[in-house]
């Protein structure tokens, strides 16, 4: 079961880098601007959206449509089909069967709704025993959006497809605005949904053009921040005796072991791998973390000055005081070198990201922890970001693909000999949100390459290219 915060552990499975070069290929069709352009739209429209709060419809929709396992796994499967395999007979016949239509009509009515609140007892419990059992249902209720805007789709029935992207992203949206990283992280991965959907679009004779709608979309599409938010704040929530007041060396002692105690339970519950957390608490103890106060209890006061406690103050703590201001000053200090880029572009943000947790890995004099909690708590941050700016960039690259269907239907069926001359006609991002760089984009022999190198933090980043034709061309 998907618990409430995020961790390295936890974040290895939404970032999980290809080992590989990716080839896409896609046929697109040319396409005319619709009139009026934004006569299709990727949300849902203003005039249709009504104030209210969707999580009980959205947990209406997962009670009312309850599946096997074996046809969640097909469904999957089929959305990984060819979209020339998925449009025949049979497969249409046997999706008509799994009996999905009647659940994406309630997960409509839910989109349409301005707010997502599930009342998470964020302040009520401790924020690493919050079970999150809706996230993963919203994942799986994507996959039955995403099949039916395929099933219209192949059906010609352009103006349902994008209605149904529509109540897919506002999902998405959704799902993200609860302040947990998980449910930003979901919010991408239903965006991402949608998304491959957009290529079978692309490839869709009579399709219109997507490109106005595209270009309306907000951004971000999906926002991480309230997931961040919800992370800075997660050792007040967790350990609240950090932070409580005290006016005595008994209750300092007290609300030291009460923190020591916590510290023990949490790395025990994230113990995964061959070096677990739950190692750390075995060396960590009251008596242990107050003779180490006591040897370094100099350069702590310095650290506690510089964070603006007076120094006569600070002189009159004891060690057990010294010891629990300390880790509460020392995560936020930790925490807020790093949280404070997450708001930048990815390339500007990358290496100031990369630098914070490298700090935090091989922390050493005033930087060291008495306990290690930043260590424990704090999510791999640079790897939210790049998930972040994938999802930007998947925007940006299917805006470019419906840019090179609107200059074919303009220039003869031919694509551009260069990137650059889409500019005129259709204004398009030229920079990749990954790299910071331009776009690779080649044509040789009538077909186009846009390659995107992946930013994994490996030696050899994978790279996705995209190998495009026009349908037709080569006949």
């Amino acid at each position: 079961m998907i618990r409430a915060l995020v961790f390295g552990t936890v974040l290895c499975a939404f970032t999980t880098t290809a080992t590989s070069a990716e080839v896409v290929k896609l046929a697109i069709v040319p396409a005319v601007e619709p009139r009026p352009a934004l006569k299709y739209q990727l949300l849902p429209k203003f005039i249709d959206r009504r104030p209210g709060n969707a999580a009980p419809r959205y947990a209406k929709a997962m009670l009312t449509y309850r599946p096997t396992p074996e046809i969640d796994a097909e469904i999957n499967r089929l959305l990984q089909l060819p979209i020339e395999e998925f449009g025949t007979d049979e497969v249409q016949k046997q999706v008509a069967a799994f009996g999905a239509s009647a659940v994406v009509e309630e997960l409509r009515r839910a989109a349409c709704l301005q707010s997502c609140e599930w009342e998470l007892p964020l302040r009520e419990q401790s924020v690493f025993h919050i079970l999150l059992p809706e996230v993963q249902e919203m994942r799986r209720l994507g996959r039955y959006v995403a099949l039916r805007a395929r099933c219209e789709l192949v059906e010609g029935r352009y103006g349902d497809a994008t209605a149904t992207l529509a109540v897919g992203y506002a999902m998405a949206r959704h799902v993200a605005e609860s302040p947990t990283l998980i449910n930003g992280l979901v919010g991408h991965a239903l965006a991402g949904q949608m998304d491959r959907i957009l290529l079978d679009f692309a490839a869709a004779r009579g399709a219109p053009s997507l490109y106005a709608a595209l270009t309306f979309q907000p951004r971000p599409l999906v926002d991480i921040r309230p997931g961040i938010e919800g992370e800075m704040y997660s050792l007040q929530m967790t350990f609240p005796k950090l932070f409580a007041a005290a006016d005595s060396e008994a209750v300092w002692n007290a609300n030291l072991q009460d923190v020591i105690r916590g510290f023990s339970q949490v790395a025990e519950l994230l113990s995964t791998g061959a070096d677990p957390p739950q190692s750390w608490s075995a060396v960590f103890d009251h008596m242990k973390t107050i003779g180490e106060a006591k040897t370094r209890r100099r350069e702590l006061q310095q650290f506690l000055i510089a964070c603006g406690r007076k120094a006569a103050e600070v002189e009159q703590m004891s060690d057990a005081q010294i010891a629990v201001e300390f880790t509460a000053l020392k995560f936020d200090d930790l925490r807020d070198e790093t949280f404070c880029w997450v708001s930048q572009p990815y390339p500007i943000a990358k290496d100031r990201l990369d630098a914070a947790l490298k700090r935090l890995a091989t922390a050493e004099g005033s930087d060291r922890e008495l306990i290690p909690l930043a260590k424990l708590m704090l999510p791999a941050v640079t790897s939210v970001a790049r998930i972040a700016a994938r999802g930007e960039r998947r925007v940006q690259v299917a805006r470019l693909i419906e840019a090179l269907r609107l200059y074919v239907a303009s220039h003869d069926g031919r694509l551009p000999s260069k990137i650059e001359e889409l500019q005129t006609a259709t204004p398009t991002a030229l920079i990749d949100s990954i790299t910071g760089r331009p776009w690779d984009y080649k044509l040789i022999d009538g077909k186009a390459t846009l390659s995107l190198p992946e930013d994994g933090g490996g030696d050899k980043p994978a790279t996705l290219t995209y190998e495009i034709t026009v349908a037709g061309a080569e006949k």
